[in-house]
């Protein structure tokens, strides 16, 4: 009977630890796509009950990023900074709001991390794209070859 018991408690601790391991990553979502300005990607990313559908890539050499602390720090270089613009298609059905938390890298054709970021923003009974932007040097942008894009959603 001893046997049996440790056999049913072992069975009942490997089942609630699926489940909560199941829960845990219905919350977070990672992928990896390639850089490509001007295509909308698909994503198919789901966190909690936002789904994020696609992201899409943009440039320009300018941008609101002036009045950030790195613009403001950068502002006498602004000829060698450009901006990366993302745009990402999501949606939340229900009208609780979450925040979905955004981990942006930008990888060179190795892997590497050029440079990292994140953003968050509020999803709630909506679907809506919420644009974001990063100042970056220009010269390193043709090196970016895939985005690693990493997401989380909280209860807000």
């Amino acid at each position: 009977m001893g046997n049996r018991f440790i056999f049913t408690l072992a069975v009942a601790v490997a089942v609630t630890a699926v489940a909560g391991l199941a829960a845990a990553e219905g919350l977070t979502f990672e992928t990896t796509v390639p850089y490509r300005v001007g295509k909308e990607l698909e994503l198919g990313g789901k966190v909690g009950p936002v789904t994020v559908r696609s992201v899409t890539f943009s440039e320009s050499e300018s941008g609101h990023v002036g009045s950030t602390i790195m613009g403001k720090l950068r502002r006498g270089d602004e000829g060698l900074q450009g901006v990366i613009k993302l745009a990402f298609a999501g949606e939340n059905p229900t009208k609780e709001e979450w925040e979905v938390s955004f981990v942006i890298e930008l990888l060179d054709r190795d892997g590497k991390t050029i440079d990292r970021f994140e953003r968050s923003t509020d999803f709630q009974g909506e679907a809506k794209t919420y644009d974001t932007e990063h100042a970056i040097l220009r010269y390193v942008m043709p090196l970016i070859h895939k985005v690693k894009i990493g997401m989380s959603a909280k209860l807000d």
